[in-house]
């Protein structure tokens, strides 16, 4: 029940229900106490801590980060005790059985040799006694070949049948056991498969979750949102000014909803890896101009200068289309937290074994917790923009994806206040 309480209040916290999250939380942290589950109740703590720390409340937040941070230290230090006694316990017994093991070695040398010498004497007894004894077989035995000649012919007739059953019998034996290699293999091989598909299936099913998620809380809300606006314009008799402020109004929802959807559905076919990895030589220049003509509108209505600083004969060797959907969610994020009348711009120089391409801009800017959730590939990160924009953060991940997809790397500086520089590598030749 503590842990079922604990992995509910991570999972109200991740879909932003805070209240329930700290239900249960604290209900989980009441059974953890109570039965000294240590590891649970940090959990728990490490939750309360970031839900107080969401609601402002900085003092409580740091409270529970310490109680978490002392049980998490108290588990290490005991487990650290108990591996240190162990190794020691480990040392000294191995220590006397090697002490061991060298008498017990000495006492089998003069056992060994003592048993050689006995083993010769009886040798040597054995050999006279069967020597004796083999001589008068053979003189019976002679005897009784000369004798029973015919008699000796049908034994070894009998005696060849026997041997070639017993052969025959090796043979199906030898074939019973490749059988049973074989279906041991094959069992193998199935249980692979099973835990294969089951792998998959869990991946499907968390990628079902995440898309019917974004799909009910980011699509819906614009959607909404249109159909009011257009409703709203049927039935009112409005003005050409208002009317065309509300169709301004819809079709910035409308582009919202559009970018949303596409990146939903790039998102979607990459997790299904449906992506077409393509890699070529690329001039980065065009592809960045082609960028910035399709935002230039957006731009303009926040007054914001949007620029390329790229020179002509820069190359990247990368996919076409993820770099295409790289630029334009990077170039459209640093739109959206860019303050009017403010300036973005894209650049890339050539280093020693790649190409840093650069996204700046001088909006609002990011704390370091921030960037860590938005590096988060677990964490859909998203805020609204200078003008209210809304997002899901399905941009970003899809960035990040892209990158490593085209063998890059990445990172963000920025600084509240002084705007944002998204930074990412990528190679210049195969």
């Amino acid at each position: 029940m503590a842990k079922a309480l604990s992995a509910l209040a991570k999972a109200y916290f991740k879909i932003n229900d805070y209240s329930s999250s700290n239900i249960a939380a604290k209900k989980s942290l009441s059974i953890s106490l109570d039965n000294s589950y240590r590891n649970i109740a940090k959990d728990n703590y490490f939750t309360l801590s970031r839900l107080a720390e969401t609601s402002g409340n900085q003092t409580v937040a740091l409270r529970y980060y310490k109680l978490a941070t002392t049980i998490k230290d108290s588990i290490f230090n005991e487990k650290s005790s108990k591996q240190i006694a162990e190794m020691q316990a480990k040392y000294e017994t191995e220590k006397k059985e090697r002490e061991n093991a060298l008498l017990r070695e000495k006492e089998q040398q003069k056992n060994i040799k003592l048993t050689e010498n006995k083993i010769q004497i009886r040798n040597q007894h054995i050999f006279i006694v069967f020597f004796v004894i083999g001589l008068s077989i053979l003189i019976i035995t002679v005897y009784a070949l000369i004798k029973n000649q015919k008699k000796l012919l049908i034994s070894q007739k009998l005696l060849t049948k026997k041997n070639e059953e017993i052969n025959n019998q090796s043979e199906n034996l030898i074939i019973t056991n490749s059988l049973l290699n074989e279906k041991t293999q094959s069992l193998e091989k199935n249980e692979k498969e099973l835990n294969k598909t089951i792998l998959e299936l869990k991946k499907a099913t968390d990628f079902k979750n995440k898309m019917f998620s974004i799909i009910g809380h980011d699509l819906r809300g614009p959607i909404g949102t249109i159909s009011s606006i257009i409703s709203f314009v049927m039935k009112k008799r409005l003005s050409d000014e208002k009317r065309l402020e509300l169709l301004a109004a819809t079709k910035d929802s409308a582009v919202a909803t559009f970018t949303l959807l596409e990146n939903l559905l790039t998102w979607a076919n990459n997790e299904r890896g449906k992506i077409a990895y393509k890699p070529e030589k690329i001039k980065l220049k065009q592809i960045a101009n082609k960028n910035i003509d399709l935002l230039t509108e957006t731009a303009s209505n926040k007054n914001i200068a949007i620029s390329s600083g790229i020179e002509n004969d820069i190359e990247v060797f990368a996919d076409l289309n993820t770099l295409d959907t790289i630029i334009r969610n990077l170039l459209s994020n640093a739109i959206k937290y860019t303050n009017e009348n403010g300036k973005v711009s894209i650049s890339a120089v050539k280093t020693s074994n790649s190409i840093e391409i650069s996204v700046n801009d001088t909006g609002v800017g990011m704390s370091p917790k921030d960037i860590a959730k938005v590096l988060d590939p677990d964490n859909f990160f998203t805020d609204t923009g200078t003008q209210g924009e809304k997002g899901s953060g399905i941009g970003l991940q899809l960035c990040f994806e892209f990158i490593k997809l085209n063998n890059g790397t990445y990172k963000i500086i920025s600084e509240i206040g002084k705007g944002t520089s998204f930074i990412f590598n990528l190679p210049y030749k195969k």
